[in-house]
C-alpha cells in the first residue's frame, strides 16, 4: 500500500504525426522532444545540498517549452490517497527487475531504496540498477540504450528512466507501455501538471495514453537577491509576477543604484537554454509554435512580440551581464552566487543548493518569471520519469515498484535526506519539507505554471532549427520578425506543413 501515509546527435525520426496525437483530452500542447537532454548540473536538482560538483559532468539540455497547455489541477494541500497495487501471482522463485538510472545518486538514495524494496517490500523481487552515462556526450547513448530496448521489446531492461522531453518519441513509437489504466487521473493530479502533460499522447486509435510516472522535477524561475530587492529597496515581487516592462524598469533603476552589479544574469548563448528562455517569453504572451494541424505559428504576432522583448532586454535596456550571448548557464550562475555581481538570475532549482555555505546563504529567493499584460507567468519544466519497457516480463512487479518509489512517504524521506527534488506536487506544502527546504513553496508556485517545449518526436531537429534563428535575433544580426519568418519556413518545409499567421 503506497500513498501519503504508508551532445550527442541522433538521427531525426522523420515520421508523420498528427497534431491530435500530441494533444490529449486537454487541448493544445506544443510539439516537443526527442533527445536534448540530460541530467543538468548534477547537483542541479538537489534539494538543499551544497554538494554540487565543481565541474559539469553532464551536458545540460534543460527540458522545456509548450504551446497551449492543457489544464491539470494541481493538488498540494490534500494528501494523496493510499494506493494498493495487486500482484496477480507471487512467483515461486525470485525475479529480477532492471531499472535504468543516471549516474548522480545523492547519498545513494536509489541504491538504498532498491535494496529496501527487495528486502522489505517484495522479498521475491531483486531490483538492479543499470547506471547511465557519466559524461555529456554519452547522454545520447543513454537515450539509445532505452530506445533500443523499447523498440526491440528486449527483456534486458524493465523500467526506463526518461527525460521529460522524450515523452513524445516514446509514446508515439510505442517504446514504452501505456500506463493510463494504472496511472489514473486520480493519481496523476498529485504530480507536476506539465510533466503529466509531457507524457500524455493520443495514439492512432484516438486513445489517450500516459507513458510514464514523473519522479524528479525541475523548473525555471527568477532568482533574486532578497537582501537587496526586498530589504534594501523595499520591492516585493507581486503574487502573479511582474510584467516584462515592470521588470525591466526595476532593473534599469537598480542599475543606476548599484553600478558595480549587473541587474540580470541570464544565459542567452546559442544552446538549448536559449530555447528554454524563448519558450518562457512566448508562453507568457499566449504564443504557440503550431496550430491543430501542425501548421507553423512561430512567426505570428505573439511570437514576434516575445522575441522582440528578449532583444530589447539585451540591447535596449542593457540589463544583462556582458557574456549573456556567448557564455553558458554556469557562468551566469557564478555571476550571481560566486561573484555576487548580479541582482536577478534566470536559472533552475539547483541554484538554491549552491548558495548553501556561501556568503549568499539566506539572502536569495525565487519568484515567477515575468509575463506580458493579460497573460500568466510561465516557467519551463525539466525532470525525469519512470516508464515500463514493452518487453518487460514482470509488468505488475515493475508497476508495483514504480508506485512504491514515487509514493509520498518514500519521496518525502529522500527529499528530507538530501536527495533530488521530487515530482509529487503534494510534497511542497508539507510542513516538514518546508522546514528543511524553505524555498519549497516558491517551487510549488512555479510548478503550477509550468510549460513544456513543443511536444513532438522530431523535437531535436526543431530545436536545431530554432537555436540559430533565435540567437541571430538576440545578437542583433536579424530582426525578430525576420528570424522567426526564416524559422517558420524551415519548420514548415521539414514537417511538410505550412506557415500560418492569425
Amino acid at each position: 500500500m503506497y500513498g501519503e501515509k504508508d551532445s550527442g546527435k541522433l538521427e531525426p525520426l522523420r515520421k508523420k504525426y498528427t497534431r491530435r496525437q500530441a494533444l490529449g483530452t486537454a487541448g493544445k500542447v506544443a510539439i516537443g522532444a526527442v533527445v536534448a537532454g540530460a541530467v543538468g548540473a548534477l547537483g542541479g536538482y538537489l534539494v538543499g545540498s551544497a554538494q554540487v560538483p565543481s565541474e559539469r559532468t553532464v551536458t545540460v539540455r534543460e527540458t522545456v517549452t509548450s504551446i497551449v497547455t492543457k489544464t491539470v489541477t494541481a493538488t498540494a494541500s490534500v494528501p494523496s490517497p493510499t494506493v494498493t497495487t495487486t500482484i496477480a501471482t507471487t512467483p515461486a522463485s525470485k525475479i529480477k527487475l532492471v531499472m535504468t538510472q543516471h549516474p548522480a545518486d545523492p547519498h545513494d538514495w536509489y541504491k538504498k531504496m532498491a535494496k529496501r524494496y527487495s528486502e522489505q517490500v517484495r522479498p521475491y523481487v531483486d531490483v538492479e540498477i543499470a547506471w547511465g552515462p557519466t559524461i555529456g556526450g554519452a547522454v545520447a547513448e543513454y537515450y539509445r540504450m532505452q530506445v533500443d530496448a523499447g523498440r526491440s521489446r528486449s527483456p534486458t531492461l524493465d523500467i526506463f528512466n526518461l527525460d521529460v522531453i522524450w515523452g513524445a518519441a516514446f509514446n508515439a513509437n510505442d517504446w514504452c507501455l501505456d500506463l493510463s489504466d494504472r496511472f489514473t487521473p486520480e493519481l496523476r493530479k498529485y504530480f507536476v501538471p506539465a510533466m503529466i502533460e509531457a507524457w500524455t499522447w493520443i495514439d492512432k486509435k484516438g486513445h489517450e495514453r500516459v507513458g510514464a510516472v514523473p519522479w524528479m522535477a525541475d523548473i525555471g524561475g527568477l532568482w533574486y537577491r532578497k537582501d537587496i530587492v526586498e530589504e534594501e529597496e523595499g520591492i516585493k515581487p507581486p503574487a502573479d509576477g511582474w510584467t516584462w516592462e515592470e521588470f525591466f524598469s526595476i532593473c534599469v533603476d537598480l542599475k543606476e543604484k548599484y553600478p558595480d552589479m549587473y541587474p540580470l544574469a541570464i544565459d542567452n548563448a546559442k544552446s538549448e537554454q536559449l530555447i528554454c528562455n524563448f519558450q518562457e517569453f512566448l508562453a507568457s504572451n499566449g504564443g504557440e509554435w503550431f496550430d491543430e494541424e501542425w501548421n507553423v505559428l512561430i512567426a505570428d504576432t505573439p511570437a514576434v512580440e516575445a522575441l522582440q522583448t528578449m532583444v530589447d532586454m539585451i540591447h535596449k535596456y542593457k540589463i544583462c551581464h556582458p557574456e549573456t550571448l556567448t557564455g553558458d548557464l554556469e557562468l551566469a550562475r557564478k555571476k550571481f552566487i560566486d561573484e555576487q555581481k548580479a541582482i536577478f538570475h534566470r536559472n533552475w532549482c539547483y541554484v538554491w543548493g549552491t548558495s548553501i555555505g556561501s556568503p549568499l546563504e539566506g539572502k536569495i529567493w525565487e519568484t515567477l518569471i515575468p509575463r506580458f499584460p493579460g497573460h500568466e507567468s510561465k516557467s519551463c519544466v525539466g525532470g525525469w520519469s519512470w516508464a515500463i519497457n514493452p518487453g518487460c516480463r514482470y509488468v505488475d512487479e515493475a508497476w508495483d515498484f514504480i508506485m512504491w518509489i514515487t509514493s509520498y512517504e518514500v519521496e518525502k524521506e529522500m527529499m528530507l535526506g538530501g536527495g533530488w527534488l521530487h515530482a509529487r506536487i503534494d510534497l511542497y506544502n508539507d510542513p516538514e519539507i518546508i522546514k528543511a527546504i524553505p524555498i519549497a513553496p516558491a517551487y510549488y508556485e512555479l510548478y503550477k505554471r509550468g510549460t513544456n517545449r513543443p511536444k513532438h518526436p522530431e523535437y531535436m531537429t526543431i530545436s536545431d532549427f530554432a537555436q540559430p534563428e533565435v540567437h541571430a535575433a538576440v545578437s542583433g544580426i536579424k530582426s525578430a520578425e525576420q528570424a522567426l519568418n526564416d524559422l517558420a519556413r524551415k519548420l514548415a518545409d521539414f514537417l511538410g506543413t505550412k506557415v500560418v499567421k492569425r
